[in-house]
């Protein structure tokens, strides 16, 4: 009993000494790296080691190992640091004792100060572990410089205590504004928990959080897109067969997807049969590993979105909704407090639908696998709700259509071992019940005089007189039109998802339409369009060639028609187009 007794208190000590926190960088609301940071006592010397690994990934690859030698208020004796980006490996060695020295193989430097810290979590952290912190003081140091051969005036000026929902948790914490002379005077708001150690801080865009190992973790995890035919209208997907021969891990058979003579039928969950409320499904409504669906923070958000709303159905609608107007097509301040408290994962949109939707006791669970866009397959992690039958949330709402391969449900946290890269072929899809085989064009293109129908694209058009509709490829998301009149013009038609209004993407027009010319906007026009708006514009080149462009939208879905044609030809094709625009339709 003893034995037992030392032993559980020498792992609560090694504890105490010991510290590791992971910390999770974004810019721009994306993943770019993690740093791992562990702090050891060393009783007998009065000082710490910090050891240290970062991985950044932004403007290329970059790794840092750090071992240092800490004084009690945290800055640094002594330290080592090795630094590899694509250019190759640099050591840098610090030493402060007399005067603070720091060495590469190229120079040796001294810089003036008596003490220095390694970054600007050190510096804080000395200061949070004096005894008294007086509100509005502000406190300055000197901190290693960005390309570790030098030093930067930092400042901190002291906010006071706040109370702080972060990393799955409620803090109580110290607030200080800071800022280095690198970052130009800009201000940095930064958090410490009582214990002064780091929770996070902001600049701009640019995010440091405490996040879970795992979360940490995941911008290691780099899964290439898989190339597909493009389809749009993906909701209208009843099913989609895929053929594959080796697959490196099995693909679960489930209500959505079933395994049948080396393919993979996937079915819209709409086609599923109801089923029963199985003490699986409960388990679902129950707090889980980074799913902290109990917590007095959750509750509140979900009883708000929630509102007066009874149904499952109706809850579940309005919690894909609020995911996607406060988290995924930007970071509201309520959706960046929620964000901050679940962590900030890749996954984010995934973990905040199933914690709200368990808080609201609707059965929800994580799945991972590989989810079909426009032109592509995705690795991605989306949450399903069960409402009689298991039904993805995802796009702000009930996701309807056969595009999604589950590999992995009820997802438990870490890095899945089973998501490794692999290829299928798409071969046949039924799509508003009707079969469609992407090996024969005639299947999914008709032309029955002069109206072209694109069963893929979902779009509809009257083909003008005197123009020849080139061959498909299923991998484009184009159509392309000829004239036989004069020295070749061209009409592209192109579809699109639309993330953004017309006027913006008359912005980037050029880009959109695969053309890298500098463009002259000469006029714009509203133009009609079935249950959406459409704009017609002209513009003209440099090279002499006109560019008159027609963009419409009609929900998510976009849709544009350029012609080019040399300037001196445009009378004699101008009225083709100009049918085949007023034509176009989505099907």
């Amino acid at each position: 009993m003893k034995k037992t007794l030392f032993f559980f208190a020498v792992l609560i000590c090694c504890r105490l000494l010991s510290q590791e926190f992971w910390y999770s960088y974004s810019f721009q609301d994306k993943h770019v790296g993690y740093t791992k940071v562990v702090y050891q006592w060393q009783e007998q010397e009065k000082s710490y080691i910090k050891k240290q690994e970062k991985y950044r990934r932004l403007d290329g690859e970059e790794k840092e190992e750090i071992s240092c030698v800490l004084s009690l208020d945290y800055s640094v004796l002594s330290g080592y640091i090795s630094s590899q980006t694509e250019k190759g490996q640099e050591i840098f060695v610090i030493t402060a004792s007399d005067k603070i020295l720091i060495q590469n193989k190229n120079r040796l430097i001294s810089v003036p100060g008596e003490k220095i810290y390694l970054e600007i979590s050190d510096f804080l952290k000395g200061i949070a572990a004096r005894s008294k912190l007086e509100y509005g003081r502000i406190y300055k140091g000197l901190v290693l410089s960005g390309d570790r051969m030098g030093a930067c005036d930092a400042r901190a000026r002291y906010l006071g205590k706040e109370v702080l929902w972060a990393n799955l948790e409620k803090q109580e914490c110290h607030t200080f504004d800071v800022t280095t002379s690198e970052l130009k005077n800009f201000w940095a708001k930064a958090q410490m928990d009582a214990n002064g150690n780091l929770i996070g801080y902001s600049l701009g865009s640019f995010q440091v959080l405490r996040v879970p190992k795992e979360y940490a973790l995941e911008v290691r995890q780099n899964f290439p897109e898989i190339p597909a035919p493009f389809i749009f209208d993906i909701e209208q997907i009843d099913r989609m067969y895929i053929r594959h021969s080796d697959f490196p891990f099995p693909i679960p058979s489930g209500p959505n997807q079933r395994n049948k003579e080396g393919q993979t039928i996937l079915r819209s969950p709409d086609e599923q049969e109801t089923q029963a409320f199985s003490p699986q499904t409960k388990e679902s409504i129950q707090p889980g590993i980074h799913l902290p669906s109990d917590s007095e923070f959750l509750l509140e958000y979900a009883k708000n979105i929630q509102g007066n709303s009874r149904e499952n159905r109706d809850i579940a609608q309005k919690i894909a909704l609020w995911v996607q107007e406060n988290l995924e097509k930007k970071k509201t301040p309520q959706g960046n407090k929620l964000a901050f408290f679940l962590g900030f994962s890749r996954n984010l949109p995934a973990i905040a639908h199933v914690s709200l939707s368990r808080a609201c006791k609707i059965p929800s669970r994580l799945v991972s696998g590989v989810m079909y866009t426009p032109g592509k397959w995705i690795y991605a992690t989306w949450a399903e709700v069960f409402l009689g039958k298991w039904m993805p949330l995802y796009s702000g709402g009930i996701a309807r259509g056969a595009y999604f391969i589950a590999i992995v449900e009820n997802k438990a946290w870490g890095i899945e071992d089973k998501l490794v890269p692999f290829s299928f072929t798409l071969h046949k899809l039924v799509k508003k019940g009707e079969t469609l085989l992407l090996d024969n064009a005639s299947s999914y293109l008709s032309i029955q005089e002069d109206k072209v129908t694109d069963k893929l694209l979902g779009i509809t058009f009257l083909r003008p007189a005197d123009w020849v509709l080139l061959p498909k490829n299923t991998q484009s998301d184009m159509l392309l039109l000829r004239s036989i009149k004069g020295n070749g013009p061209a009409i592209l038609i192109k579809v699109f998802e639309l993330p953004r209004s017309l006027e913006e993407i008359l912005d980037t027009l050029s880009k959109k339409m695969g053309t890298q010319e500098n463009l002259e906007l000469l006029w714009q026009q509203s133009r009609p369009f079935p249950k959406g708006k459409a704009i017609e514009v002209a513009l003209k080149s440099q090279q002499q060639l006109v560019y008159r462009a027609f963009l419409g939208e009609q929900g998510k879905k976009g849709i544009a028609a350029l012609l080019i044609v040399p300037a001196k030809e445009l009378l004699l094709i101008e009225k083709g187009f100009q049918d085949c625009i007023f034509s176009l339709n989505f099907y």
